[in-house]
């Protein structure tokens, strides 16, 4: 019996770096917890339909009905055209490729690391990754520099093209900034040394996650490991801080914020509908 590869995206290696008991719980044990935060559900929402306005502008596609049916994803276009990325290359270009919604994977190790791009834009000597942001600009940029996202993504592909590190970059644009004057857009350069040490951080995160895997899937479950927890020491099972709600199965929940959250969780009304269809959107990412 062949074993399927295990599936990686950035959002996966996130969570492996924060907190490897919450990847267990979300992506091994599946445990369903309810969103509570309406308003991080419409973000969510809006985020989706802004890419899907991006996706098509790209492919040329009249996007006219969906604008007339939300300001809210107008006003970002409109952002879009008054502040558009610093592109390598034209639209109208004919050595250059303007990919959507594009897909680069590879196989490392006993894994398979995958990426999304919004918009990859391929020119015969470079390559550069645009991803769309429909919020606002943080003013404090280190924590993109150092996601995984900002890793993966020039990792792969590097490492399925013919293309240098020097010659990739990754763009994000946000929809809006702080300061009206302020640039939409924040862009890495990636290069050779970069490209190593993300292999070897690689190579380490996976060697744990492969002993995690072995010492949860033992057959005898009396045996059975769960993956490490993140240190209370480390801040984010703090709810002030954090509201992850597996902290009760964690054993990690204080009296006065446990009942808080628990009417959270019995709030009917706070629970956003749930549809049993596959949404490609929801693909991490």
């Amino acid at each position: 019996m062949i074993t399927p590869l295990i599936q990686l995206s950035q959002s996966h290696l996130r969570l492996l770096t924060l907190c490897p008991r919450k990847y267990q719980y979300n992506f091994l044990d599946q445990f369903f917890i309810p969103t509570t935060k309406s308003q991080t559900y419409v973000q969510e929402e809006l985020g989706k339909r802004f890419h899907l306005v991006m996706q098509q502008h790209w492919m040329d596609l009249d996007i006219e009905p969906i604008l007339k049916d939300s300001p809210e994803i107008q006003q970002r276009f409109e952002a879009f055209k008054q502040h558009p990325p610093n592109l390598i290359a034209e639209k109208n270009s004919k050595d250059t490729q303007h990919l959507t919604e594009h897909r680069r994977r590879i196989k490392f190790e006993d894994y398979l690391l995958v990426g999304i791009f919004d918009l990859l834009i391929l020119t015969p000597d470079s390559g550069q990754i645009v991803d769309w942001k429909s919020y606002i600009k943080p003013r404090n940029t280190k924590p993109i520099q150092k996601s995984w996202q900002t890793k993966l993504y020039p990792f792969l592909l590097a490492e399925t093209s013919q293309l240098s590190p020097e010659q990739i970059s990754m763009t994000y644009w946000f929809a809006q900034t702080h300061e009206p004057n302020d640039s939409h857009t924040i862009t890495f350069n990636y290069s050779t040394a970069q490209h190593q040490k993300i292999k070897q951080t690689l190579h380490k995160q996976l060697k744990k996650l492969t002993g995690w895997m072995q010492a949860y899937q033992q057959s005898d479950k009396t045996n059975r490991k769960d993956f490490p927890q993140v240190k209370e020491s480390a801040g984010i099972c703090d709810p002030a801080q954090n509201p992850c709600l597996y902290r009760y199965r964690c054993q990690r929940s204080q009296t006065s914020s446990s009942q808080t959250d628990w009417d959270k969780l019995l709030d009917l009304d706070a629970i956003p509908p749930f549809s049993l269809e596959t949404d490609r959107k929801s693909e991490p990412r």
